[in-house]
């Protein structure tokens, strides 16, 4: 984990200063995609030039001539370098839960894990690190890009630890905060206006996540008011 942390490092570096190229090197493979052949396409022991927050260009070699000055080179040797996955669906401050929930029905998740439970168990700091360390974690695997369903948001506090810690991770996320009643703290929900949909260095828009017992056809006016899309998902569970 640390090389790829190491080599994402210096990838947010070039895409912040905008001076400093990046030269991923002799990877493996590189998956592509041909617009000739409209098909994947694998480049074998080549390279990626980076350029700011741009891909500049896909080589055959190692290290192509021609590289532009100060480009910084990472030896990607035995690395499969491909476009980023997009997960669509996460709660980053639950990573604590990570991989004692498997065997869970929806029903059991909402009553040991939700957060109509945990909000008397987490606190900030423990929101801000989870949120953090699944953020990495997904890029770690290879994740560019989360839609974070965010229902850390019963409190002030814990709201802001968690955007905060979405923020300081560096990652492409759609932070989906969460309108709901949990009525053991307050919560942001009585002020619509704060929610957001946070695109990392591109925009602030509006966006909502109902709480998972609204009726979807009451969404809709809202939406279209909003002029915002709505993500949803819906799920059944067999219970004796």
């Amino acid at each position: 984990m640390r090389h790829q942390l190491s080599t994402l490092a210096l990838l947010c570096h070039a895409a912040a200063t905008g001076a400093t190229s990046v030269l991923l090197s002799n990877a493996s493979a590189i998956i592509t995609f041909d617009t000739k052949t409209e098909a994947l396409s694998v480049l074998r022991h080549g390279s990626v030039l980076v350029d700011g927050d741009r891909i500049a260009g896909l080589y055959d070699s190692a290290v192509p001539n021609g590289l532009p000055n100060n480009t910084d080179v990472v030896d990607c040797t035995g690395k499969i370098i491909s476009p980023g996955f997009i997960d669509t669906h996460r709660h980053g401050w639950q990573t604590a839960f990570k991989t004692i929930g498997s065997n869970t029905s929806l029903a059991e998740y909402f009553l040991r894990y939700g957060e109509y439970v945990a909000n008397s168990y987490f606190t900030p700091e423990d929101v801000y690190i989870g949120q953090l360390a699944g953020l990495y974690e997904a890029l770690n695997a290879g994740t560019t890009t989360n839609l974070d369903h965010a229902h850390h948001t019963w409190s002030n506090k814990t709201s802001e630890a968690g955007l905060n810690a979405t923020l300081d991770s560096g990652a492409r996320v759609v932070w989906g905060y969460t309108f709901h009643n949990v009525t053991t703290s307050r919560c942001l929900s009585r002020r619509p206006t704060s929610a957001i949909l946070w695109h990392h260095g591109h925009r602030t828009t509006r966006s909502l996540h109902p709480p998972w017992l609204t009726i979807t056809g009451r969404l809709t006016p809202t939406a279209r008011t909003l002029k915002t899309s709505w993500p949803l998902h819906a799920s059944t569970t067999s219970l004796p």
